[in-house]
């Protein structure tokens, strides 16, 4: 690998669905593999490794693995729940001076595995970071694999209601569906009545599928399937259908929503393990401590400095992120220096009869007149 992960980044990245923190480990502590703990391998070089023990099932175990862990360099532990939470083992983990991590019980390892090297695999390639656009296409095969069990169309989307996929069937349609797919996510005044009536209430504190009668500038019914991870909501698959399906097909689509529930955690921490890689390597770039330029678009290059450095780094970048990616600009390239929120933008200016870029300096200078910060 060119380059390592921070460990607390891509731990955040994935939120609590999966993998939650118990023992922080040092600071600055990178990851810059996935490796499964093999029993008898206390000679193995872990240097920079997240190492995973599927096969330790109790304290003792636990406590072991950690020490050798720590004395091969590793980067942090992940255990299941019960031998993570058993007597001594954080106690230990504090000691050795290494980070521990608990695996949700209902998570299925291979996934799992997978899943984190994916993540880390993608971000830590040279380069701009960028999230994985592979996964667009999973979600889309996804999407016709749903309507083909449920013989309807379908939509995959998230939990602030954006489409992720549609499915290629759109032999059954309505206002609403063409609205939703056309603009990628659901219309305003149906979310509004989807709300009012407690269907993303209920979306959010269950895994049962349910009938939605239909709203406004729909015709039929939708029936919905949460997707969810370690019992955090992440999105949902909508079927536009004309009553229940039956139990078979229910259970299959079930199934299916595991699978997405998979996507959308390697979509948004890949997302968001992207977006702190670019800051890092902004900051590098800006500061003088890296020459690296090719996370930059095309010189010329402008530096514009965001807000006066008065709120929390991370928060603020966060909000900034939000503020230029819902207009337009789909990688932001923004990061903090000495307190204060940077934006590395294009220096290129647009034809007068052209509207500027997303990215440009024009764009950019437009957008902060016309926003209420």
């Amino acid at each position: 690998m060119d380059r390592v992960i921070p460990l607390d980044a891509l731990v955040a990245s994935l939120g609590d669905g999966l993998v939650r923190p118990l023992v922080a480990g040092p600071a600055g502590v990178g990851v810059s593999d996935i490796v499964i703990a093999e029993p008898g391998d206390a000679d193995r070089d872990l240097t920079g490794d997240l190492v995973l023990g599927p096969a330790v099932v109790d304290g003792a175990g636990a406590r072991d693995l950690l020490r050798r862990a720590s004395a091969s360099g590793a980067a942090g532990v992940v255990l299941r729940r019960g031998p993570a939470r058993a007597r001594g083992v954080r106690l230990t983990a504090r000691q050795v001076g290494m980070a521990l991590l608990e695996l949700d019980d209902a998570a299925s390892l291979v996934p799992v595995i997978a899943l984190l090297g994916e993540i880390v695999g993608t971000a830590s390639a040279t380069g701009p970071a960028r999230p994985d656009v592979g996964v667009e296409g999973d979600l889309l095969a996804l999407a016709d694999a749903a309507a083909g069990l449920v013989d309807a169309p379908v939509t995959i989307e998230d939990a602030q209601s954006r489409v992720l996929a549609y499915s290629s069937r759109q032999d059954v349609t309505d206002t609403a569906r063409v609205s939703t797919i056309v603009g990628r996510r659901v219309p305003a005044a149906l979310v509004a009545h989807y709300r009012s009536r407690g269907v993303f209430r209920r979306l959010a504190r269950s895994d049962e599928p349910f009938l939605v009668s239909p709203g406004p500038g729909q015709e039929h019914p939708r029936f919905v399937v949460p997707v969810r991870a370690g019992g955090e909501w992440l999105g949902s698959i909508w079927a536009v259908v004309e009553g229940p399906p039956p139990v078979a097909v229910v259970v299959e689509l079930r199934r299916a929503a595991t699978v997405v529930a998979l996507h959308l955690l390697r979509l948004r921490a890949q997302a968001d393990l992207a977006q702190r890689v670019t800051a890092q390597r902004l900051r590098d770039l800006l500061s003088g401590a890296s020459e690296a330029v090719e996370t930059l678009p095309s010189p010329p290059w402008r530096v514009a400095v965001l807000g006066d450095g008065s709120a929390e780094g991370d928060a603020e970048i966060d909000r900034w992120v939000a503020l230029l990616s819902r207009s337009g600009w789909r990688q932001p390239l923004v990061t903090t220096v000495d307190g204060r929120v940077h934006a590395v933008v294009s220096g290129a200016t647009a034809a007068p009869s052209r509207q500027a870029l997303p990215g440009t300096w024009p764009w950019l200078a437009r957008l902060v007149a016309e926003s209420v910060m």
